[in-house]
């Protein structure tokens, strides 16, 4: 088949590994959800990239696997490493502008009012930011820029006034 096939491929294989799922109960979910079988086989097939996928069949991986179906298509260090480097440094352009975003209105914020109120809304729009970037960081491992932004957020978080204890599992 082609390189498309070929990324999808290797994106079940890794999202299925990451669920700790063996082909044989991704097939069984599978086919519960397309009411036709998906046997360990297909699965093997279709991680090797020898073999085209239906919509129905993307969607349905996509939910098995708690995955976006664009994140489906995404290149790989396998199967696209130059196109998987052009993707991280665009997320961790985005991931740094959110970062320098919040850093701004952080400092625009203070330096315009001594108040409280506003600390505190700055304060609580970090933590939200520092809760969506760990977020990221679980979904996508790679995801390197994200973590340094998680740790600039938490290193800022703690010289604000209130700082208050790292926050625990429960509480992301």
């Amino acid at each position: 088949m082609g390189e498309i096939e070929s990324r999808i491929g290797t994106n079940v294989r890794v999202a299925r590994e990451l669920h700790r799922m063996s082909q044989a109960e991704l097939g069984d979910r599978l086919s519960e959800l397309l009411d036709k079988p998906w046997t360990r086989q297909a699965v093997w097939s279709a991680e090797k990239g020898a073999r085209a996928f239906t919509a129905a069949e993307l969607v349905a991986i996509a939910e098995v696997l708690d995955y976006r179906i664009e994140d489906l298509f995404a290149p790989t260090e396998e199967s696209d490493p130059a196109g998987l480097a052009q993707l991280l440094m665009q997320e961790g352009v985005r991931a740094r502008n959110r970062i320098t975003t919040a850093t701004h209105d952080y400092r625009e914020l203070v330096h315009a009012s001594a108040d409280r109120a506003a600390s505190t809304e700055v304060r609580e729009a970090f933590e939200r930011l520092l809760v969506e970037l760990r977020a990221e960081l679980a979904a996508d491992p790679r995801r390197t820029m994200a973590e340094r932004g998680a740790e600039f957020i938490e290193e800022v978080l703690n010289r604000m006034p209130g700082a208050k204890a790292e926050p625990t599992e429960g509480e992301l």
